[in-house]
């Protein structure tokens, strides 16, 4: 299948959302269609584990993604906290 702009964008789903993602404009947005899998690994499970422990405590989970380029963290922390979280998106 061959991408091309403006007509690029694909919609599909992550983390049990729906997506418009823009594969040809952005890396993070290609890395996660293509290798989703893979997307940093490290860095969401962290945040997964950070949710968790917080909504244990009946807590409420803020997430600042201060510096996002289209808020891919701010979109999983969405899917993963539901009602639990406070978003905050800041771009620098």
């Amino acid at each position: 299948m061959r991408l091309e702009h403006p007509a690029g964008a694909l919609d599909v789903m992550r983390w049990g959302m729906r997506l418009r993602l823009h594969p040809i404009d952005n890396g993070c947005e290609k890395n996660l269609l293509f290798t989703s899998q893979m997307y940093e690994t490290t860095e969401l499970a962290a945040l997964s584990e950070e949710i968790f422990r917080v909504r244990e405590q009946r807590r409420k989970f803020v997430f600042v993604d201060i510096g996002a380029n289209v808020g891919l963290f701010s979109i999983f922390v969405a899917a993963t906290a539901k009602l639990n979280a406070q978003n905050s998106r800041c771009r620098t």
